[in-house]
């Protein structure tokens, strides 16, 4: 058996490097082994013994490499030692430590995972808040300098957690740097609002209960908002409607997560009350083609409630949404604008106005056929033209009309492990079919439906109740086979009415 010492460990109950070392020359000593034999040895039994050696230089310890990650690890080590004795005395030693500590990591995702095993994070997120408190005479570029650098280095190592490691952030984000209480510090500094943005962004993405940190100060949302509207950097425009898509949008689907979808409306909600669209809408009209696509899926995010639906159309928006589709040459812009549309259609009326514009539908028909590959633009499609003929036979007529059956088999003949896009396109077809004529069933059928649909179905548990329903309206024999709970197994046509289904008719 190969020699594994547990005894000796870092004060986090990490393996040291120094223990692992001293393990794997006892282990070549002892049992003979070549230094290859004696590395890959030790390296298996502290794994099957589930210790971590993510944080360690896994090198022969007197090899030139061995040797040389060494120095680079005490490098890191030393640097934490000192930023953890300085971050009360923000200083030019505290300045010269974080910057060395961010080179030494920015290459290497040995010396961040160490960084982060070693409580790295902890030290870190102690910096900002003194440096709000500091009141000594020290430069402001000191206090600037240290700030930026603290926010590059959060955001290099958070790049490499998971969500739930994320949670550390929670008290963080409730500093006066990160709700944008600045005092003088971030006026013309317009490079630390960016990489607070930018750190904001990596701390709340795919973790809603970070969000809800940040957001439960309202006051918060209203000083980021007045933020977009004060700067004429790009950048910074740039960087903070990235986050408040990502502030509004769900995408936390971690089984420990509680109800967080209304947080996320409540944002909107708070982010509408504070003038967000008004904000957006006079960005766009000074904005330079980079910026545009951020822009519209942004105010996508926001249009997720009648009333700010209704303002948006009331500021001109839809219509300059609608012109701009029709002019539109960049994909990514077109996703964008598209999303939008999609998220407007929830409205009976205003979906009609999008379906018989002159252009639009056409428009978007033909973009997707020359972009089938892009996944998300033909998710945002297929959604709107579900969206567009849900509860309005007229516009379900028009699409089928113009071939639009064509391009959701399209879609979904080419995205078969897209989950999301073969939901959509089920949806679409069967809010096309559940009015339409036989005639136009008949066609529809033709164009291939019912084998896109039985496959989605086969495929993807989530679209089983979509692919069901627009089988059945479709006139198609469509059988459910449910595996229960006990292990049991019923099939058979079904119903609507007679058991409970997972079936919308929208999706958000």
């Amino acid at each position: 058996e190969i020699l594994v010492k547990l005894s000796w460990t870092t004060m986090t109950g990490l393996i040291s490097q120094e223990l692992f070392d001293e393990t794997l020359l006892e282990n070549e000593e002892l049992f003979d082994l070549s230094q290859e034999d004696a590395l890959k040895e030790t390296i298996e039994q502290y794994q099957k013994s589930k210790q971590s050696v993510d944080h360690l230089s896994l090198t022969y310890p007197n090899s030139v490499e061995g040797q040389g990650e060494r120095l680079e690890r005490q490098r890191v080590l030393d640097g934490l030692k000192v930023i953890c004795k300085c971050v009360e005395e923000i200083s030019p030693k505290l300045l010269d430590s974080l910057e060395q500590l961010f080179q030494d990591c920015k290459n290497s995702t040995k010396m961040q995972s160490l960084a982060i095993q070693q409580e790295g994070l902890e030290s870190l997120v102690s910096i900002p808040a003194n440096v709000i408190q500091e009141e000594s005479d020290m430069q402001i570029e000191i206090k600037v300098s240290v700030l930026l650098k603290t926010f590059d280095l959060l955001t290099l190592l958070l790049s490499k957690t998971t969500s739930s490691q994320r949670d550390i952030m929670k008290p963080f984000l409730a500093n006066p740097i990160l709700q944008f209480e600045w005092k003088c510090i971030h006026q013309e500094n317009e490079e630390l609002v960016i990489s607070a943005f930018t750190l904001l962004q990596i701390c709340c993405k795919n973790n809603e209960s970070n969000k809800r940190a940040w957001a439960r100060d309202r006051d918060s949302v209203e000083r980021l908002v007045r933020v977009l509207k004060e700067t004429s950097n790009e950048e910074v425009a740039l960087t903070g409607c990235q986050f408040v898509t990502i502030l509004c949008r769900f995408d936390d689907f971690r089984q420990s997560v509680g109800p967080s979808v209304a947080s996320g409306h409540d944002t909107v909600l708070e982010l509408s009350r504070c003038g967000m669209v008004v904000v957006l809408k006079s960005w766009l009209e000074k904005a330079s083609s980079r910026l545009l696509p951020t822009l519209w899926a942004t105010m996508r995010v926001l249009a997720v409630h009648d009333d700010i639906v209704q303002s948006m159309v009331a500021a001109g928006l839809l219509e300059a949404a609608m012109q701009a589709f029709v002019d539109v040459e960049d994909i990514e812009l077109a996703t964008s604008l598209v999303g939008l549309l999609r998220n407007i259609s929830a409205n009976d009326d205003i979906k009609t106005t999008i379906c018989f514009h002159p252009k639009v539908l056409s428009c978007v028909l033909d973009i997707c056929r020359q972009n089938v590959d892009q996944g998300l633009l033909q998710e945002h499609a297929c959604g709107l033209l579900a969206a567009m003929a849900l509860r309005k036979p007229k516009n379900a007529s028009h699409i089928l009309s113009y071939s639009g059956v064509e391009v959701v088999v399209a879609a979904m003949a080419r995205h078969l492990a897209n989950a999301v896009v073969q939901r959509q396109g089920a949806l679409a077809i069967r809010n096309l079919a559940s009015r339409s004529s036989n005639i136009e069933r008949e066609m529809m059928l033709d164009q291939g439906v019912q084998r896109v649909l039985e496959r989605a179905g086969l495929t993807h548990e989530s679209c089983v109740d979509e692919a069901y329903a627009a089988l059945r309206d479709l006139g198609c024999k469509a059988t459910k086979t449910t595996i229960h709970a006990d292990g049991t197994i019923s099939s058979g046509p079904q119903m609507f009415g007679e058991v409970q289904s997972n079936f919308r008719a929208v999706y958000d």
